[in-house]
């Protein structure tokens, strides 16, 4: 890993749900940024105001994964990263989380995500902060905002009521919904701008065929009418606003970590994710395996593979080897 001297940004990015995320934080590397959901949701790390006046109650392994935020809701919710071999002091420094809110004013409007899948919210449970329908869609408009945010003065301690699958609102929501009625069993639970249709919780009424349909042109031309995206994971279907995914996401911090002027909802969307994309073809190294990173890694100057995962994957590395690199 480069010494911070050469101001790297490290930036981990993900399709799993935040309560997964959440559970992880302590045994992930420290990163100037976490994304969670297929690029739906940014949290950057922050040094608490005082590490001395609650921490998280470290969770058994036998333990469901909803009793991390759970147990944490009254507390300051300190991340403690766990020791490694090469750790440094600063790499176990105990942090913190704020979300971006700008971004998370992106995937909450209406016509993406809506609001509904932010309340009763995981994170909002680890952060003891609760989500309102003023809060969610117009707090922090400006980026550089995210940076200064007192973290403390959201905090309350009760949770917002989460809202079932059948009431949510929203583009996204009405499509899983529209799935439901067919059919599908439609996971939602941990995600609020995201959700996974997993193979194997489908009733044995939905066929190979039924399931495959997901993934055809028919529905492409649908999600895209409805400016929602999809990508394949680990053999799920994630479904999400078009807005995030995780090359869009990438290209939004390349960006916030680069000199150019703060963003807000004045700004042409279309101009700042090409100046975002721009930057990740001349200075972005990406580390990926699978078939949902495959957008980002060709917006990315290099890829390196530790591994390869899918099939999709597999041939894109020795078609493109040029822009390619096997670790393995």
């Amino acid at each position: 890993m480069l010494p911070r001297d050469y101001h790297v940004k490290l930036i981990l990015i993900s399709g799993m749900r935040t309560s997964t995320l959440l559970k992880r934080l302590p045994y992930l590397p420290k990163a100037d940024a976490y994304v969670s959901e297929v690029g739906g949701r940014i949290f950057y790390p922050i040094t608490p105001p005082s590490t001395t006046r609650s921490t998280i109650r470290r969770k058994r392994s036998n333990e469901p994964e909803e009793d991390v935020a759970t147990s944490s809701s009254s507390s300051s919710s300190l991340i403690r990263p766990v020791k490694f071999p090469g750790s440094l002091e600063n790499d176990l420094e105990p942090f913190t989380l704020v979300e971006d809110m700008y971004w998370r004013s992106r995937m909450s409007k209406d016509t993406a995500a809506g609001l509904d899948g932010y309340y009763g919210d995981i994170a909002d449970a680890f952060l003891g902060t609760i989500t309102t329908s003023s809060s969610s869609t117009r707090q922090e408009e400006d980026e550089d905002h995210v940076d200064s945010l007192d973290h403390d003065r959201s905090r309350t301690t009760t949770t917002s009521k989460s809202i079932s699958l059948g009431q949510r609102k929203g583009a996204l929501w009405d499509f899983a919904n529209s799935l439901v009625k067919r059919g599908f069993v439609v996971d939602f639970n941990g995600y609020a701008c995201c959700f996974r249709v997993n193979r194997q919780q489908q009733s044995t009424s939905i066929t190979e065929k039924d399931f495959n349909e997901l993934t055809s042109s028919s529905i492409d031309n649908t999600i895209k009418n409805l400016a929602l995206a999809r990508s394949v994971n680990l053999g799920c279907i994630d479904f999400y606003p078009a807005e995030s995914g995780k090359k869009n996401c990438c290209a939004y911090l390349a960006r916030k970590f680069s000199s150019f002027p703060s963003m807000n909802e004045s700004n042409n969307q279309q101009q700042l994710l090409s100046q975002g994309e721009e930057i990740l073809s001349q200075s972005a190294i990406c580390l990926c395996d699978d078939d949902n990173d495959l957008e980002m890694a060709f917006a990315c100057q290099h890829v390196y593979l530790p591994s390869v995962s899918s099939v999709s994957m597999a041939k894109a590395a020795p078609d493109y080897s040029q822009h390619f690199s096997l670790m393995g």
